[in-house]
């Protein structure tokens, strides 16, 4: 391994620790778990046409409120994959 690769991987695993001190250990826990279970694609998805972006099962309105609204982890109720409201978030 280069020190080039070995300087941006300690840069990275930084990045990490600082970003997973501010998120919620549920939700980190679920993430996990949730992405040991998947074959293809993403915990995290967003709500595309009135769907889940995993499942493509149309989420109900009082469930994309929750999304928007951004006060708790809110799933999907099909896949169990995470719902977000990109506009929430500068990272995706």
């Amino acid at each position: 391994v280069s020190s080039k690769n070995k300087e941006e991987e300690d840069k990275l695993n930084k990045n990490k620790k600082k970003i997973s001190s501010q998120i919620e250990k549920n939700f980190i826990n679920y993430y996990i778990k949730i992405k040991k279970f998947l074959k293809n694609g993403s915990p995290l998805v967003t709500i595309k046409r009135e769907a889940c972006g995993g499942c493509f099962n149309i989420v109900p309105p009082q469930k994309q409120s929750e999304i928007i609204e951004n006060k708790e982890m809110v799933l999907c109720e099909h896949c169990g994959r995470i719902l977000l409201d990109i506009k929430n978030y500068n990272i995706i």
